[in-house]
């Protein structure tokens, strides 16, 4: 049986992987060193989305990934979701299709995008 990946365990391979120590991450986060431990190993919940954010700038991660991994919401995301109400139902509807499929739109959009 494989280990769920968790917020924590995804940032300690990360730390790890970026050969930073625990303490040397907390400092530069601006977060105490025990806190961090705590949260490596899944004893305390993800941090606020801000101190996400400096911990993925550190570690050279993707920092929506992190939030969402942390089971949050990007807040640039809650703009995205609240500008149109054709949004949600995009999402739905991508939420039906293969990983082949989203992959085929996500391409799509893109050149839509570069041509705007």
């Amino acid at each position: 049986m494989t280990e769920q990946i968790t917020f924590g365990n995804y940032i300690k391979a990360s730390r790890i992987k970026a050969k930073i120590s625990q303490r040397d991450l907390a400092e530069r986060a601006g977060i105490d060193f025990t806190y961090l431990s705590k949260i490596e190993n899944n004893k305390m919940p993800p941090p606020s989305e801000d101190t996400i954010r400096k911990i993925a700038a550190i570690l050279k991660e993707e920092p929506e990934q992190l939030i969402i991994l942390a089971d949050k919401i990007p807040s640039n995301y809650k703009e995205v979701l609240q500008s149109s109400p054709t949004v949600p139902l995009l999402l739905r509807t991508i939420g039906q299709l293969s990983d082949n499929a989203k992959q085929k739109l996500l391409q799509n959009a893109e050149d839509l995008k570069n041509k705007e």
